[in-house]
Formats: C-alpha cells, structure tokens, sequence
C-alpha cells in the first residue's frame, strides 16, 4: 500500500525540517562515525583492516532492515527511525565513558570499545533508515523533487564543513585524545537532537499492512523489470568502488604524505565545499535535465578525481596541500554528485507506493556494496603492503589504479540506463558546460520562487535575454497565468528560445483561442519562425474582427512568401478603415512582390481620409514593388524634412547619373522636376506621356536606362525584370490621368522619382 499525499504545508514544513535534520545528523555522524572515528583509531595503533572492518559497519548495518521492516508495524515509518535514530546514540556512550574514566588501560581495550560501540550505533541505524526513503519520498513528492533531493547533500556538506571546522578547533596541534573524547560526546548530544527533529515530521504513513512475504514478492516484481534490475546491480557495483575508495583517502593522506590529523580534517573540510557547490548545481539542473545525464556526469567525474589518487607526485609545503586539498575537493564533487543522481534516478523509476520496499533494496545494495569495497579495499592494502611493493606510495598507486579501472567500467555501463527526462546524456553535457543555460537554470529557480506578477515579468524577461531550451516548459506554464501581463511578456520571451513541437503547438493555440488577447503576439511570432503549420490559421485569422491579430497574420504571411494570401489580404484590406492593418498589408504586399497589386495600393493612395503617415507607407511599398524601394528611400526622408531638399536630391542624381541614351532628355526631366515640385497645369498629360515613352523604350533591346533588354533593377522588394518595369510605369501612366492623384504632394514626388531612376544608370 503506497503512502497517502502529503498536504502542501505538510511537505513544505517537512522539507525545513528535513533540511535542518540533515545538517545537525551530519554533524552528528561525522562525529561518532566519520573521519574523526578514523584518525583515533589510527592514534590507538589500528591497522588498515581494523579500518577497513570498522568502514564496513555503515554498509553492513543495512542487513538489519529487514528487522527494521518487521518492526514498522509497531512502531510506523516515522516512529521507527526516531528511535532508531535515538538509540544509535546511545550505544556511543560507553566509548565516551572509557575515554574519560579507563584510558590507562591497553589501547587495544580503546579499539575493542571503538569495535562494539561502531557496531551496534550501526545496527541501530539500519534498523531505523526503513524509514528514511519513505519519508523523503513523500516529502518531496512534485515536480521539483530533483531540487529538494539535491539540497539534502547540500546541507550534510554543510554539517560536515560545520563538524570539520569543529574538530580542527577543538583538536588544535597537538589533538590530544581528551578531546577527541569531548568531540565525541558532542556527536552523542546532537544524535539525540536529531531522533527529536525527525519525530517532528509529517508522518508519511505506516505501511502496516505488507508483512515480509509481500516485501520479498515487491522486491521480485521490480527485478523483473529490466530497467531498474539494471540500475540496481550498476548502482550495487558503484557503491562497491566507493567502499574501496572513500574511508582510504585519510589513510592515505597521513600514510603517503604524513599528514597530521587536524590537516587530514582540513583537507575533509575543503572536499565538503566541492559536495556543497555539487548540490548547487545539481539543484539547479536535476528537475530541468533528468537524473540520468547527472548520474554519468558525476560517475565520469569520480573516476577522474580517482587519477591524482593514481599519479601520487612526489610534492611538499604549499603545492603538497594544494594537491591533496583539490582531491578531496574533486573528489567529493563525484561521489556526492554520483549518490544523489543514483537516488534521484531511483525515485524516477519506481512508484510512490514501492518506496518503502525497494527504499530497503536500495539501501540493501547501498550497504552490501560499501561493505564489500571496504573490506576488500583493506585487505588489498594490507597485501600490498606484506608483498613488499616499494612502500605505502606504490601500494597506493596499484589500489586506486584498480578502483580507477572498476569506474571506468562501471560509467561505461551507467552510460547505457534506461533514459529518463526529455535529454539524451549529450546534449545534458552541453547544457552543464554551457554558461547561458546555467544561467537560464538560475533564473527558473528564482521564477519558481517568485511571489508577484512583477518578481515573474522580471525574470521573464531575463530568460528572453539568455534563451535556453530548458526554460521552455516553465514559459508555457505562464500561459496559464491569471495575468495578461504575465502571459504576454511569457510569450514574447518564447520568440528567442529554441523552437520545438510544443513550442509550436502553444503558439497555434494561443491564435485560436486568444483573439484580442495574446493571439496577435502568437501570429508575429509563427511569421518570425517561419511555422509553416501556422499558414492555414493565419489565412483564416485575415477574417478575425481583432484588428491586431488580422495585422499581424498579414505580416506573417508576407514572411512566409505565401502568395496564395494574396487575394485574401487584399480583401481584408478593401473591408478594415484601420491604419495599422493597412499598414501591415502593404507591408505584407510588397514582401510578397504582389506588383498586380499597384492598383488597389493606388486606390488606398487616392482616399481623401488616408492619413500622411499611412501614405508615406504605401508610398514606399509600392517603391519596393517596382525594385526602388532602397534606392527610394534616402531621396524620399528628405522629401519629408523639407519638400525642396527632396526635389535637390532628385536633381543631383539626375545630373551625374543620367544616362546620354535615354528615351527621354535630360532637360525634359528637369523640367518636369520643376513642374511637380510646384504642381503646374496640366502636368497630368506631361507625366503620362514620359512614362509611357520610358515604359515603350524598356520594350525593346536597345540600352534603355537600367542597362540592356533583361536587366533587372534592384530595390527593397526584389528583382523586378525591365518588361516587368515597363508594365508598372504603365500603371503608373493610367493613374496620372486622374487630376485627383496628382494634388497629393507625396504621389507627385514619387513620380519625379519614379522618372529620375529610369532614365540614370546604376
């Protein structure tokens, strides 16, 4: 039976506490069991199997889970790991009445006290861990479980920088065993505080009602399936090349380099650091990429912080602590950053109602693991050390050449999991390396956490400014805020970041079904990305009475070169009296090369009602529909700041471009210039009669004024063939006739233009 929700002020209060549980237990445990256990056994005269035995404890503790499993029953998930928790403690006491009250006797009695008191605080513990991953999974049951999970390893860092500190303190230079003896009795006061935090927390439900029979029966079902039977013998043979690893790095730094033990600390303190900024990251990444691609990264990563453990250069003074600070740094880094992608991993691939037991599986192979590559690391030490191979350093660097080799092999194999998430290994690779997507990550993390419409907006806008494919699914959630103003800018912010099926399908959605609205953005958006899906809602769109999604749908119809809309932006812009639409059809027109339709552009043209700044546009679309448009353009700006100036910079080009075999003179051009500027009589007849001297002339084969018979002339409209120029000065020769026309100063400076260009060269 699976474990019943969690309200929501129930996980986020359970998530305070188990944050806070993990910073004090991993004080606590450090203390009673960690690296400071390890360096007082070693004052005692402890051999490297004594250690290696005593490193086995925490791996072999989780056979006593099944004893833990029987006893939920009784005493409840939470119940039994508050006690266990508890009692743990306890059994630490006489070590610490010992220390203070027998330390005259042999220290072979102090090892035998370290022997049972580490046996039994171990016993107790995996007893009581049933409980831990039923807890944590409930806990962090949601889409954010990859940060929550990730920023326990941050705070255990934290507790063991915190105890690390703490020992190098209290030890000093000297590390007299009194006060190895007072450390260890502050490990027994916080182990009590923590079994009291743990009792504070929401219950996730007791599991009461599967006895053994059921737990052996889930465990047989879930190996049957082959994606997790794969991830737990990989996750099995992982945690066998940690055990070989991890307790030895002490061992190591005190037998090879001859480091005293507050440096050995130190060096522990430094590689907590390395785990602290490992959750950072994968607090920022885990829920975005998935487990898996974190998973090999921070296997791949461990076995590179194996080889400084291979080389073993021979240094001293400043670069010596340099070196073995970096190790333990880099090192904790992957095996801190491998555990939690395993666990997460884990968590991906099991139901909620088998986190109890598989969470022992887990554990079980947890403990075995480390057990076996504990004391199968120590034994080997101890043999290399009777096989006399050259003294510690050698010895050393044949171990961890062989724990090298085991993690290559095992990333090899990680590397071949069941993908789980939308991202392949590579391109998660990418992403970790890739500043912009880190910092994408940040800016996702802090929009989660944002309380207003205006802390979104912020950081909404941040995201368009470092586009990243991981902040996609968090946008198209903000389409569903309550806020307009949220969802705009969330849209706006979508138009920079990668495109895919999703991105796709929101935009087409948000045209259908938010007109008036968002759906104009949408429709800009699909003509900026060129979304050929889009093309049909666009065509119907020209019929919406929203005049900012009709406008838009013209513009990107013109992007997409869809002359099929043709037609039906023509005829929307026959039925709208509404600038901006007008605005985007010509614009639309001129994009689609659309020369046939000149006669509807000169018929807005003509409307007494049409505003200056709504001419000037057409003006300069139907330039670039007869290929002037660029050319046009610079001539015509002066034309508006002062009608004289415009009329000046026709007349110079004329003078020094003007081509000797033009159809037309060159006087008969300044003469017209000089009759358009001031709007003379009869100047309609004058106008038709050049152009259609100019337009007969472009016929035929001879130089003409843009150069010989099918040359082309260049504007911001294209490529606009001489026949086809000829045919527009045609037009342009039937619209002059009108007397109504020419009374617009701005047609008559266009014409003055449209001469000027056809009898100069380029």
């Amino acid at each position: 039976m699976g474990s019943p929700l969690l309200s929501r002020s129930q996980k986020l209060r359970g998530r305070r506490l188990l944050t806070l549980f993990q910073w004090v237990n991993a004080i606590s445990y450090l203390l009673l069991s960690g690296n400071l256990i390890t360096l007082y056994a070693l004052r005692l005269g402890a051999s490297s199997l004594f250690i290696g035995v005593i490193s086995a404890f925490p791996y072999l503790s989780y056979l006593l889970m099944f004893a833990g499993r029987a006893l939920v029953g009784r005493l409840g998930v939470r119940g039994l790991m508050a006690a266990g928790w508890f009692t743990r403690a306890l059994f630490m006491i006489p070590l610490v009445v010992w220390a203070f009250f027998g330390r005259s006797a042999d220290e072979a009695t102090g090892l035998l006290f370290i022997l049972i008191g580490l046996l039994f605080f171990h016993l107790a513990r995996g007893i009581g861990v049933v409980g831990f991953n039923p807890i944590v999974g409930a806990i962090s049951e949601g889409k954010d479980r990859g940060a929550v999970l990730s920023r326990l390893p941050i705070f255990d860092s934290l507790g063991q920088v915190t105890s690390g500190l703490l020992v190098i303190f209290v030890l000093g230079r000297h590390a007299e065993l009194s006060r190895y003896t007072l450390l260890i009795a502050i490990g027994v006061g916080l182990g009590v505080v923590a079994s009291m935090l743990i009792y504070r927390m929401p219950d996730p439900g007791d599991h009461r009602e599967s006895g053994s029979g059921e737990l052996f029966a889930g465990m047989r079902r879930a190996l049957r399936r082959r994606p997790f039977r794969h991830f737990i013998v990989l996750f099995f043979l992982l945690c066998v090349a940690i055990g070989m690893s991890d307790p030895f790095r002490a061992v190591y730094a005190k037998l090879v380099y001859l480091r005293s033990d507050s440096a050995v600390i130190l060096y522990a303190v430094v590689g907590n650091i390395g785990a602290i900024l490992m959750g950072q990251l994968s607090r920022l990444l885990m829920d975005r990429l998935g487990a898996k691609p974190l998973y090999v990264f921070f296997t791949a990563f461990l076995a590179v912080a194996v080889i400084p453990l291979v080389v073993t250069p021979r240094l001293a003074g400043i670069s010596l602590t340099v070196f073995l600070s970096g190790m333990f740094f880099f090192f904790q880094i992957g095996l801190v950053g491998a555990q939690n992608g395993a666990q997460n991993y884990f968590f991906g691939i099991i139901r909620t109602a088998e986190f109890l037991d598989l969470g022992i599986l887990y554990n079980l192979c947890l403990g075995l693991g480390g057990a076996v590559g504990s004391l199968l690391g120590g034994a080997l030490i101890d043999a290399l050390n009777l096989m006399g191979v050259g003294g510690q350093g050698p010895a050393f660097r044949i171990y961890f050449s062989l724990v090298l080799a085991a993690l290559v092999v095992i990333l090899f194999l990680v590397t071949r999991l069941r993908k789980v998430g939308r991202y392949t290994v590579r391109d998660a690779l990418g992403v970790i390396f890739s500043p912009r997507d880190i910092r994408a990550a940040a800016l996702l993390n802090k929009l989660e956490r944002s309380r207003t419409a205006d802390e979104e907006v912020e950081v909404i806008r941040a995201l368009a400014e470092s586009p990243s494919e991981m902040a996609i699914d968090n946008l198209l959630d903000k389409l569903r805020s309550p806020r307009f103003y949220v969802r705009s800018q969330a849209l706006r912010a979508l138009e920079f970041l990668p495109l895919n099926s999703r991105v796709t399908r929101a935009l087409l959605s948000e045209v259908r079904r938010h007109q008036y609205t968002t759906a104009y953005i949408a429709a800009r958006i699909i003509g900026k990305r060129r979304i050929t899906q889009g093309v049909r809602l666009l065509r119907s769109s020209l019929e919406s009475d929203d005049y900012l999604l009709q406008a838009n749908a013209m513009l990107a119809l013109g992007s997409f070169h869809d002359r099929a809309s043709i037609p039906a932006i023509e005829q929307a812009m026959r039925r709208s009296h509404n600038p901006l639409v007008l605005i985007h059809g010509v614009t639309a027109l001129e994009e689609l090369g659309s020369v046939d339709s000149l006669s509807l552009l000169l018929e807005l043209l003509a409307s007494k009602s049409r505003s200056a700044y709504l001419r000037d546009e057409i003006i300069l679309s139907i330039g670039g529909l007869v290929g002037i448009g660029g050319w046009l353009y610079g001539h015509y700006l002066a034309f508006l700041e002062e009608p004289a100036q415009g009329y000046e910079s026709l007349a110079d080009h004329l003078e020094a471009y003007y081509l000797p075999g033009s159809a037309v003179a060159k006087g008969e051009v300044t003469s017209l210039l000089g009759d358009l500027r001031n709007n003379a009589a009869g100047l309609g007849e004058a106008c038709e009669r050049m152009l259609l001297i100019l337009a007969t002339r472009m016929y035929s084969p001879a130089v003409g004024a843009a150069g010989s018979e099918g040359s082309t002339a260049v504007g911001s409209g294209g490529m606009v063939s001489q026949v086809g120029r000829a045919v527009n000065l045609e037009t342009f020769a039937e619209a002059v006739r009108e007397p109504e026309m020419l009374r617009f100063e701005r047609f008559r400076f266009f014409i003055a233009a449209l001469v000027v260009y056809s009898v100069c060269g380029e």
